[in-house]
């Protein structure tokens, strides 16, 4: 969750903010995967729903990529992503939650 945290970081600082989904639609996923903690097991929808919409609406692949990456934590890591909704870690290393911005964990 901490590596899909950081990913979708990256595609937000990169994103031009010349069209709506991108600007807004990254930011909403960012601020999502932020709040897993206080979220319920549907942030697995609502995260999906949201990158389905950029990709289909963004005028970069910037914009159009995102699904990229959640789609493979969803696939690969859904137990683990609606584990953390429950304040769950199986690695007891997760930064969600804590007031860390990826570029500070480069340390």
């Amino acid at each position: 969750v901490d590596v899909l945290r950081s990913v979708v970081a990256f595609f937000r600082r990169e994103s031009c903010g010349k069209c709506v989904p991108c600007r807004v639609g990254g930011e909403k996923i960012y601020n999502l995967i932020n709040s897993i903690n206080d979220s319920g097991p549907d942030i697995v929808d609502k995260l999906m729903d949201m990158a389905l919409y950029m990709q289909q609406t963004s005028f970069c692949a910037l914009g159009q990529s995102y699904i990229m990456p959640i789609a493979s934590a969803i696939k690969y890591f859904k137990d683990e992503i609606i584990e953390h909704t429950y304040g769950k870690c199986r690695t007891n290393r997760c930064y969600l939650g804590k007031a860390v911005e990826p570029a500070e964990l480069a340390v």
